[in-house]
């Protein structure tokens, strides 16, 4: 059943791939911080610059992994209220 040109289940569909992206960027966050912990067994300036780049690196994954799920939940909800319009 379709509201509005959309199935609500298509839109679940949706959601579940990107709850699924949203792990595997997870865990690149964690490889990243992974090698962080390798890096920090190096001292000087361009072992600094790596540390920086890769913390940044986690911080940003950790931020999309966010988005990712706040979009899934945003599609789960926006399927349930398409279901309840169609009873």
């Amino acid at each position: 059943m379709s509201y509005q040109g959309f199935d609500p289940d298509e839109v679940d569909r949706a959601a579940h791939l990107l709850g699924q992206s949203r792990e595997h960027v997870q865990q690149e966050a964690n490889r990243v911080r992974s090698s962080l912990r390798n890096i920090n067994r190096f001292h000087g300036s361009a072992a600094d610059k790596a540390r920086a780049a890769a913390d940044q690196v986690a911080k940003r994954l950790d931020q999309d992994a966010r988005e990712l799920e706040q979009l899934a939940q945003a599609l789960k909800t926006l399927a349930a209220q398409a279901r309840l319009l169609n009873r």
